[in-house]
């Protein structure tokens, strides 16, 4: 090959270089100004494949975009139905009428956004790009729609209470219960990101507990412990004898339970006792003083006692008593209080006799009269006999007394009864007798088989009164 062959061979390889490096310099031009056209243009439009709450939003452009979204805010329709229902039924409904708006200007961002940061690796046709609406939402408006939906499955929570039942005269528990609510956050989420899918879109509505303040377990606790507080005996001592024992209705004035902290706590209101104390208690326990009347003879001696007597006294001191019942309240069955009294003498007053001792019984007023000659010198109320076993009228006279005696007799049907340890008998015409009857407290009406009742002291009365002999009177 001779040189100048030689140099225009080298000159052809030449060439060929250099038109290879041009083609790839405008090969690297062409996908640079591709790459550019592309990218300029997905930065105006969204890239394939993209949906947006099950919606396709490929290759729109922004303005695009925020009208479709327009359209189907409007036009989509909601169903919800309850997770837990065996029917298929449901509640349409909108996104206005559950406060749900969609931040158009926020969501369109979101997606461009997205695919700004690897846009050729999302312009793939093939890979599905999801995104979710930027929804702003009305929460009260909300749950009110969704309550009104689902009434039966919608309530507030209650918490079980402890609670003073006046009939009853004992605490008693009024049970609570969990409240229950939609899950809001859940049906947000849930059209946020499917709310736009072909045909109505349903959301299966599930429900949350909402726990209830405190357990009735704890409620039941509680008020086993306060009514057996009300029934603790707390007892009112004068003088070595109970004067009074204090109602159940004022302990339960100062007791209640309040729930803190989820548990019950029981309080015992020292302030309430001692207030008790001050104002109520004297109203109970203060007596005035009772004359002791003595019927005597001429000569000045004593021929009955007509009425026994007693002191007045007044409550004075109650010190340390608030206190006393307050740490002892539940804990102990008995509780005995001493009050500081002030007392008295007992008056007395004398009746002479001015002629024989006897007994009228008047069955119209249901009353017995003690009379000394023509003295009447103390009225009683009486229960005598029912209609069924009238009492017997006429004048008659103590035959035989009985300070404790076991009674027999007949009912009207003709069954027998028998009545053990009767006491201050005054018998006055066969099994008809003046006598004390404990069993029931309904004097100055008709209620034995005859016989003429009496309260207890009272009998004792007309048991020292009346000595075998005396004359009875009864009468209507």
């Amino acid at each position: 090959m001779t040189e100048k062959e030689a140099e225009k061979k080298t000159a052809i390889k030449n060439n060929k270089k250099l038109f290879v490096i041009l083609a790839a310099v405008l090969l690297v031009i062409l996908i640079t100004a591709t790459i550019s056209i592309i990218a300029a243009y997905y930065q105006r439009h969204v890239v394939p494949n993209t949906w947006l709450a099950g919606m396709d939003v490929g290759n729109k452009t922004s303005e695009e975009v925020s009208d479709v979204l327009k359209k189907a805010y409007s036009s989509t329709t909601i169903n919800l139905t309850d997770k837990e229902a065996t029917d298929n039924s449901s509640i349409q409904t909108d996104f206005k009428s559950l406060g749900i708006s969609i931040d158009i200007e926020k969501t369109v961002n979101s997606v461009f956004k997205a695919q700004r940061h690897g846009l050729f690796s999302k312009i793939k046709p093939s890979v599905r790009k999801e995104h979710s609406l930027v929804l702003v939402c009305d929460q009260p408006r909300m749950d009110e729609k969704l309550k009104t939906c689902f009434e039966e499955k919608i309530y507030e929570p209650k918490e079980p209470k402890v609670k003073y039942s006046k009939k009853k005269q004992k605490f008693k528990v009024i049970k609570g219960w969990n409240g229950q609510v939609a899950d809001s956050d859940k049906l947000t989420k849930e059209i946020a990101t499917d709310a736009f899918s072909v045909g109505a879109f349903t959301a299966n509505i599930e429900f949350n507990s909402i726990p209830k303040m405190g357990s009735n377990k704890d409620a039941k606790s509680t008020v086993k412990k306060l009514n057996k507080m009300l029934r603790t005996q707390i007892n009112v001592i004068y003088d070595g004898a109970l004067i009074h024992t204090i109602d159940r209705r004022d302990i339960a004035r100062w007791v209640s339970a309040t729930c803190n902290d989820n548990k019950f706590e029981i309080a015992i209101s020292e302030s309430a006792i001692k207030t008790y104390l001050k104002e109520k208690l004297p109203g109970l326990v203060n007596r005035g003083s009772v004359e002791r009347i003595l019927l005597t003879g001429k000569d000045g001696n004593l021929r009955a006692v007509i009425q026994e007597g007693y002191p007045g006294r007044v409550l004075t001191g109650t010190s340390g008593l608030a206190s006393k019942i307050s740490g002892s309240l539940g804990e102990k069955k008995k509780i005995n209080i001493r009050p500081v009294f002030q007392t008295g003498k007992v008056p007395v007053r004398k009746i002479v006799s001015d002629g024989e001792k006897w007994i009228e019984i008047d069955i119209s007023s249901q009353t017995l009269i003690l009379w000394s000659g023509n003295k009447k010198l103390k009225t009683f109320l009486i229960s005598a006999g029912r209609a069924e076993t009238p009492t017997v009228l006429g004048t008659y006279r103590v035959y035989v007394k009985r300070d404790d005696h076991t009674m027999k007799g007949e009912n009207p049907d003709g069954t027998p009864y028998e009545v053990e340890h009767v006491r201050y008998i005054c018998y006055f015409y066969s099994g008809y007798a003046i006598h004390a009857a404990p069993w029931h407290n309904n004097f100055g009406n008709p209620m034995s088989h005859g016989c003429i009742n009496m309260r207890m002291y009272e009998a004792k009365i007309v048991y020292d009164f009346a000595p075998v002999g005396t004359r009875v009177v009864v009468h209507l």
